[in-house]
């Protein structure tokens, strides 16, 4: 995987988790004290706009980081952050889904049960893409070979 994808992956996920946190946080847990209001924060449209706006590219950035490093190396079994990548790759897949689907819906009931599944799937991808950095990055500190960025003088 180049350092562009790494990076880009890296920041998508960074803004995509932290405006969703910012929206839910905004959205569920702050009471609006202006009856007149249909919205509990000033910013909780732009961070709506954050987090669907980052989504689609999330979304593109996730394909190409899948076709080099992701589609390598499913067939191995013995990588020691083979579970947290499973993790990350399932929990991809249903957070993606729900979000559509709550863009969508209007029946109250599966509005809520979609809201809970993407919640809980959004959570789940960023413990498991959280610990398969942590563990990528103990391995490379591991290993023998220098790190990318000290030159190596022959």
């Amino acid at each position: 995987m180049s350092p562009w994808q790494k990076w880009s992956l890296h920041g998508l996920i960074l803004v995509n988790a932290g405006s969703g946190v910012a929206y839910l946080w905004m959205r569920y847990f702050i009471d609006n004290t202006d009856p007149f209001s249909v919205i509990n924060h000033p910013l909780e449209p732009v961070m709506l706009q954050a987090h669907l706006l980052s989504a689609p590219l999330l979304l593109v950035v996730f394909g190409v980081v899948f076709q080099s490093h992701v589609a390598q190396r499913i067939g191995e079994h013995s990588l020691p952050n083979r579970r947290s990548g499973w993790l990350s790759l399932l929990t991809f897949g249903l957070m993606t889904f729900s979000g559509v689907l709550l863009q969508t819906l209007t029946d109250p009931i599966l509005l809520r049960v979609t809201l809970i599944v993407h919640l809980a799937s959004s959570g789940l991808f960023v413990i498991g893409y959280i610990t398969h950095l942590c563990i990528s990055v103990r391995l490379l500190r591991t290993t023998s070979r220098p790190p990318v960025w000290k030159k190596v003088s022959s």
